[in-house]
């Protein structure tokens, strides 16, 4: 019988793509192995329908108390012998949630803050933090714990599209004419989960950045998020002159992925939208307040962050994880000083290939 192995991940979208490059080692270090994915929602297994690495995705919620609890019977049914929690997981629920699946060999990270009240001690294998690297690297240092080592190649973040999703986002550019222009995708918003709001640069800014954006280049603007961040994007839009932008409604995750594989360059807060844009290729430029751009900027080289430099920021770091300080400052001064001037400025010194939508798209065609 294969080698049984349960990663676990109950985080969002973003922090589900970041672990796509431990999952390519595991895979190419435990060819024989199954490997299973326990994630927190059906949207997120979505994520990863198409993925050669995983041989099952299982979602938590979605169901009532009980079938969450027979889930997690049927699991431990499975007697696998490792499981390994993805980064971050510094809360009870995560160190709880392996001991009651019950693998042999139980992995994690050893995280500063919190250890009693985090039941970290359910975990009989930790791996020390490194408190000077990204996420994506962090997800990596747990398979040393099996005594699997990173590679010489530069890891990258994937995102597997199937032909239906590619043809759902050409539509969509061609119903509101789109098909031969310059696109930039947008993301005014962010989750609203565990203070996460608190990311968000001002809708305001967001619009004048978009004003200057479409002055310079020419280009659409595609207005993305969820059906909550609606008046966000909105205020973007209204801003802009006739036909300048688009509000895009609420799609499948994978067809707004497509979508913005086919903008010129992404412009966004820290979100989960981000590491799509990121995972996709698209030049990206992100905006950060409160959060760690060491743990958390958009991966891969041709990205940009913009932040302010204060003493007081990331008021969220590292060494903190799992516990999150509120601002000392009432108006959240990292971001709230941070104008659209200052954002647009790094724009312009990108090296960004501009490309129009013709139906030759590598994403969307």
């Amino acid at each position: 019988m294969p080698e049984q192995i349960l990663l676990i991940n109950l985080q969002g979208v973003g922090n589900n793509l970041l672990m796509s490059p431990m999952l390519e080692l595991l895979r190419r270090r435990r060819p024989g192995a199954r490997l299973l994915l326990l994630v927190y929602n059906p949207l997120v297994c979505s994520l990863w329908q198409g993925c050669p690495y995983l041989d099952e995705v299982v979602a938590l919620t979605g169901r009532s108390l009980l079938k969450m609890a027979r889930v997690l019977w049927e699991l431990r049914k499975r007697r696998f012998e490792i499981s390994i929690t993805a980064f971050p997981a510094n809360d009870y629920k995560f160190n709880l949630l392996a001991w009651l699946i019950g693998a042999k060999l139980r992995i994690s990270h050893r995280y500063p803050a919190k250890r009693w009240r985090s039941l970290s001690f359910l975990q009989n294998s930790k791996v020390p933090l490194d408190l000077s690297s990204h996420d994506v690297q962090q997800n990596i240092r747990l398979l040393r714990a099996l005594g699997i080592e990173p590679g010489s190649d530069k890891p990258r973040l994937k995102l597997w599209l199937q032909e239906q999703e590619r043809r759902q986002a050409r539509e969509f550019l061609r119903g509101a004419g789109l098909e031969s222009h310059l696109l930039v995708g947008i993301h005014p918003g962010s989750s609203r989960l565990h203070r996460m709001k608190y990311k968000r640069w001002g809708a305001d800014k967001f619009a004048r950045l978009a004003r200057e954006i479409a002055g310079e280049y020419g280009a659409k603007i595609l207005l993305l998020g969820g059906e909550d961040e609606e008046p966000l994007k909105r205020c973007v839009v209204d801003a802009l002159a006739p036909g300048e932008g688009v509000v895009v409604p609420k799609l499948p995750l994978k067809v707004t992925a497509a979508l913005i594989g086919a903008c010129s360059l992404f412009v966004s807060n820290d979100s989960g939208l981000m590491h799509v844009a990121a995972s996709m290729g698209v030049p990206t430029v992100a905006v950060f307040g409160p959060t760690d751009e060491k743990r958390t900027a958009p991966w891969g080289e041709r990205h940009r962050v913009v932040a302010k430099n204060l003493a007081c920021r990331p008021c969220w770091p590292l060494k903190e994880v799992g516990r999150r300080k509120g601002c000392q400052y009432p108006a959240r001064v990292c971001l709230s000083e941070l104008s659209a001037q200052e954002v647009f400025r790094v724009i312009r010194q990108m090296d960004i290939s501009w490309k129009r939508v013709d139906g030759k798209s590598p994403w969307v065609a």
